[in-house]
């Protein structure tokens, strides 16, 4: 197993750790994600996790080739992009957290979403050949 690989599944299993209880549990969710996002000194340190997550993808993978590799380099690039966002304009990120995790149904949609997500790149790592032989059948 590749290192790419291991990138896929452990993105898969941490996404799907944080979300099962966004899906079991939303009001309490809800209520914790509320009060973390309301400092924007936490924001930027996000930013810079996200950015470090961010450079970790890249620095397995940083081209846009064709295959499953080009997942790699589709989530390092959304994860630079979204830490230097958060450490740039704090403020805007507080405010669309906080327009759209006001409803519990919106916690649970993403959750499912996001398990879904958990389970195609999951699928992606332990079977990179699976899109490639299928587009030739």
């Amino acid at each position: 197993m590749t290192t790419a690989q291991l990138l896929l599944i452990y993105m898969g299993v941490f996404v799907a750790v944080m979300m099962v209880p966004a899906v079991i549990f939303p009001t309490k969710v809800r209520k914790i994600m509320m009060e973390f996002v309301g400092d924007t000194k936490i924001m930027r340190v996000m930013g810079m996790i996200s950015m470090m997550i961010g450079f970790l993808f890249l620095s397995v993978h940083y081209k846009f080739t064709e295959g499953w590799l080009m997942t790699i380099s589709i989530l390092g690039w959304m994860s630079v992009i979204k830490g230097v966002g958060l450490m740039w304009c704090p403020e805007m990120a507080i405010k669309l957290y906080k327009k759209y995790y006001n409803s519990d149904k919106f916690f649970i949609a993403a959750g499912i979403l996001m398990g879904l997500l958990c389970i195609g790149l999951i699928c992606i790592a332990i079977y990179p050949l699976a899109p490639t032989i299928v587009y030739f059948y």
